[in-house]
């Protein structure tokens, strides 16, 4: 409350100020005022003379907001640059890893991989870190190394819907489905698009393509604003051969995000 009376203060007098409008960004973004911090943000990095200048914040708080309009491979060349200006900060070092996963790109992966041992060493490593790990080793089948990550996150973070989704997932593609799907509904969360999506996933290997379109649909509901949930969706419909509605919803992931359509 009392930055929020300061600020016009502070633009008044600093207008042509950068550090002024950094900071003005940074309070709209954490109250959520997305289209001022935005604006903000733009306002402060053109009043840098040099790139050098500017707040590492900056491309930070861009590529965040870039990322809550689905625009992914953007947003990564933003959090590079903030990674650029200040190398060892964990949470830009972090959110780059993260969104380089999510990306899923071979050449995000790739650059992922390069640096998941430095991530690893970091000292503000953390529980998060360890989850994405796990998620990694169980695209390259390396199921010992996924369990022992999960069990890290796990003793950081406790029993969270990530790390249970994920231990879940990890089952399922053990081929134990039954027991992911147990543990999946025992936790005590309803409509949440990654505790659905997970569940969505498991009945799809298991051939039950009704219950694992119901998932899918459930976790629309919840987020439309997702590709992969209209690419998983999708999917199910292709393997029940019903091509005309499977084409709409990828035409709509490709409209969210053409990179990975």
């Amino acid at each position: 409350m009392e930055l929020s009376l300061l600020l016009p203060t502070l633009l008044k007098w600093g207008n042509a100020e950068a550090k002024v409008h950094a900071l003005s960004a940074k309070y709209h973004f954490a109250m959520e005022n997305w289209i001022q911090a935005r604006i903000d943000l733009q306002s402060a990095r053109n009043l840098c003379a040099r790139v050098e200048d500017i707040d590492p914040a900056v491309p930070y708080l861009q590529g965040l907001l870039l990322i809550r309009e689905g625009k992914r491979a953007k947003a990564i060349e933003l959090l590079e640059e903030a990674v650029s200006l200040q190398s060892d900060y964990y949470p830009f070092l972090f959110r780059l890893a993260e969104s380089r996963w999510l990306s899923g790109t071979k050449s995000d992966i790739a650059k992922l991989e390069a640096d998941l041992p430095m991530l690893l060493e970091h000292a503000e490593a953390d529980g998060w870190l360890y989850n994405l790990v796990a998620c990694f080793a169980m695209d390259r089948q390396d199921w010992e190394r996924a369990k022992a990550m999960l069990a890290q996150a796990e003793a950081s973070l406790g029993s969270i819907k990530e790390v249970r989704a994920n231990k879940a997932e990890l089952a399922s593609r053990q081929g134990h489905h039954e027991q992911a799907l147990e543990y999946i509904a025992s936790y005590p969360l309803e409509g949440d698009p990654l505790i659905d999506t997970r569940r969505g996933n498991i009945l799809y290997r298991l051939g039950r393509l009704e219950d694992a379109e119901e998932a899918f649909r459930l976790v629309l509901k919840k987020d439309d604003n997702n590709p992969e949930w209209y690419r998983n969706l999708a999917g199910c419909l292709i393997e029940q051969g019903r091509y005309g509605e499977a084409d709409e919803l990828l035409a709509k992931a490709y409209e969210i995000e053409p990179a990975r359509s």
